[in-house]
């Protein structure tokens, strides 16, 4: 995103980060909750060949996406504490 001054009719500065630390918490908690889910080899006993290893990839994949949108609205919420205008 490409947020590149702070309006002054537009939300606080203070607000465009704390909305984006809301989201942040809640997709490190998704992130954290999803190791409950994770595939374990105990539950492919008698699975076709290779099925563990599909999942664990897939399950690696998302886990990745999840965390690179975190790690992106992150970074969108340190660029709006550096940019000028209105606090």
């Amino acid at each position: 995103m490409k947020i590149e001054f702070i309006s002054g009719n537009g939300s606080s500065r203070r607000s465009l980060i704390d909305d984006r630390l809301v989201v942040i918490h809640a997709l490190r908690e998704a992130l954290a909750q999803m190791g409950n889910i994770a595939p374990h080899g105990r539950d492919y006993v008698g699975a076709p060949e290779g099925a563990y290893e599909a999942d664990r990839d897939e399950y690696a994949q998302r886990r990745e996406l999840i965390a690179h949108v975190a790690n992106a609205i992150e970074a969108d919420a340190l660029a709006i504490h550096e940019l000028p205008g209105r606090p």
